[in-house]
Parts: structure tokens; C-alpha cells; sequence
């Protein structure tokens, strides 16, 4: 089980790193887009236009998206910066069981906010899915705002946080059994020792 847990902790540090890149990249696409001025301002020809599936972007478009897209990304960050709390607390409870300790009250705690933070990161990834799509229907952007191309929402974070939220289950209730078992073979003892 050490072994596992060792390997999965190597896992969780994988995970963790790959978000932080995201967030750092998320991040620094938002802070671009609101420091860097008003693209309609340029000078002819300084920003060619070019085409996105049909549509000619020029920077009256890349000015229509700009506020919606830095929104969008501030939750996509925040969503990110949930998962990563999320991915800690798991590599927490993966750390008390290469220690041999499964069953500690540490585990089923760490267990539980992973479960908590995976649940919210998922939820507000959500919302900035609705969110872009009813934003980008508002901009009338064509491939976005077509029936039948419309955003889809991922709904596994629901499987993950009840995956934490069963597991931290089970931590804490091998920790009374243990807890139990270590009172049993205590009075067990005491009644061995006054015969």
C-alpha cells in the first residue's frame, strides 16, 4: 500500500504542477488582455486580420471579445487555484497513507476538503461555461451562437467529489474501528492483568 501511495503522491505532484502552468498561462492571458490598449486604435495594417472558421477576426472583434474573454479567464484561474487546493489535500491524505496511517482522522479530513474543493472547482467551472455561452450569444459570434454547437459542460468533477466524499467515509470509519479495537484490546489487558 506504501508503494501505491508513494506513486500516486508522484501522480498528484504531476497534477499539481500541470494546473499551476495552466493558472499561470490563465492568468497571464487575462492581465494581457486588460493592459494592452485599444486594439481598434492601431494604425492600419499594424494587426492583420485573419480567419477563425470563417469569421474574419480584425481588432474590432478582438475588442468585442475582450472584456468576456478576461471574465472567462479569471474563472477558468479561480477554478484552477480550487483544483490545485483540491489536488494538495488529496496528495495530504496519500501522504498519511505511505506513512502507514489510512485511517487517520488527518486522512479523512484531507479527504474531505479535497472532495469539497474538487466539488466548488467543478461548479465554477461551470458557471464560466454558461457564462461564455451567453456571452458569446449576446456578441452574436457565429460558430458559437449556431444551434447545435453550443458549450458543453463537463460533470466528472461530480464523480471526483463524491469519490473524496465516500473515501474520507471510509477513513473515518476505519479510524473508529481502529479506535474501538484499541479500547477493546486495552480493557482486554486489564482484565488479563487483575485475574
Amino acid at each position: 500500500m506504501k508503494i501505491n501511495a508513494v506513486f500516486l503522491r508522484i501522480l498528484m505532484i504531476l497534477k499539481f504542477v500541470a494546473e499551476l502552468i495552466g493558472l499561470i498561462v490563465t492568468a497571464g492571458l487575462a492581465v494581457t488582455l486588460l493592459v494592452v490598449g485599444d486594439l481598434t486604435l492601431l494604425p492600419a495594417g499594424t494587426l492583420e486580420p485573419f480567419i477563425v472558421e470563417g469569421i474574419e477576426v480584425t481588432p474590432a472583434v478582438i475588442e468585442r471579445f475582450r472584456m468576456p474573454f478576461v471574465i472567462i479567464m479569471a474563472i477558468a484561474a479561480g477554478a484552477l487555484l480550487l483544483a490545485m487546493i483540491s489536488t494538495l489535500k488529496a496528495s495530504k491524505a496519500l501522504k498519511e497513507c505511505a506513512k502507514g496511517r489510512p485511517f487517520s482522522e488527518e486522512s479523512a479530513s484531507a479527504l474531505k476538503a479535497a472532495g469539497i474543493m474538487e466539488l466548488l472547482s467543478g461548479l465554477v467551472s461551470v458557471g464560466g461555461t454558461v457564462f461564455a455561452a451567453m456571452a458569446f450569444q449576446k456578441l452574436d459570434i457565429h460558430p458559437v451562437a449556431t444551434a447545435g454547437s453550443g458549450a458543453t459542460v463537463n460533470l466528472v468533477f461530480l464523480a471526483n467529489a463524491a469519490l473524496m466524499f465516500m473515501l474520507s467515509g471510509v477513513a473515518k470509519y476505519g479510524n473508529e474501528l481502529e479506535r474501538q479495537s484499541s479500547y477493546s484490546a486495552i480493557s482486554q489487558m486489564k482484565e488479563n492483568s487483575e485475574d
